[in-house]
């Protein structure tokens, strides 16, 4: 009587628009943080969503170029448009985007990268779930862990639920530095997620990530970017803060 409906979800899909919906609801609760409108905030979410898109897509073009036998401008077109997703890609792009808006409207992207930092690891915790059920970015061969459906008859390592945790564990720990009235949060985030990321990438069993010479993967040689350009700035700042600090005493004395 009534008509067969199949519906097919992609698991990462459904697991990533939960991150995303939680994410989202977890910063609209402490909005006023930053003191700022509904459509001020979607502005904020919006672009920087744009570019996490665009984000992902270079870096996972960039990610395959070792394993390109032909390059042209239409194979990384191709590529480009049908191409996975790549987390490090989108969440720089995320991050340009978010100082982009901030910098149009004269407002301090270091205070909204702040903001923003702990729903990143917990958007991803969701996210890297959807991974484990989907079969992607899985981990090396081992005697004790999933089976993939790209391959059931190997073992893997569960990467994806291991790095889901380190995902959540960082959450956490953000929002208890940021209870103590600490300001560095994006600091923290980056950091921290950049020591996990470099250790799990030993563990990964995918070769579509790229690998570059002496077997280190993209995100290893980003991770390790991003420990250097962190302190880089970290030292500048306390630099020219404690510089300020100086000029400032011995105005007064």
């Amino acid at each position: 009587m009534f008509p067969n409906i199949y519906l097919i979800l992609p698991s990462y899909g459904v697991m990533a628009t939960i991150g995303l919906c939680v994410s989202m609801l977890f910063l609209y609760i402490r909005i006023e943080e930053v003191d700022m409108t509904l459509n001020h905030f979607l502005l904020y979410l919006i672009v920087g969503g744009v570019c996490l898109l665009a984000g992902s897509r270079i870096l996972f073009v960039i990610g395959i170029l070792p394993s390109l036998e032909n390059i042209s401008i239409s194979v990384i077109g191709h590529y480009f448009l049908n191409g996975g997703i790549v987390f490090y890609g989108g969440m720089l792009g995320f991050v340009f985007g978010i100082i982009i808006v901030a910098k149009c409207r004269k407002e301090s992207s270091y205070k909204m990268l702040n903001f923003l930092a702990p729903a990143i690891p917990l958007f991803h915790g969701f996210a890297r779930i959807g991974c484990l059920l989907a079969g992607c970015c899985y981990g090396i061969p081992c005697d004790f862990g999933v089976r993939m459906l790209q391959s059931p008859d190997v073992i893997r390592f569960p990467v994806q639920l291991l790095e889901s945790f380190c995902d959540f564990i960082i959450f956490i720990g953000i929002l208890i530095y940021k209870k103590k009235g600490n300001s560095y949060a994006i600091e923290v985030y980056l950091i921290s997620y950049a020591i996990c990321r470099f250790v799990l990438e030993f563990f990964r069993g995918d070769n579509i990530r790229g690998l570059w010479m002496g077997g280190i993967s993209t995100s290893q040689m980003i991770s390790i970017l991003i420990i250097g350009v962190v302190c880089v700035l970290r030292c500048k700042r306390e630099y020219f803060c404690n510089t300020a600090d100086e000029k400032k005493v011995e105005q007064n004395s």
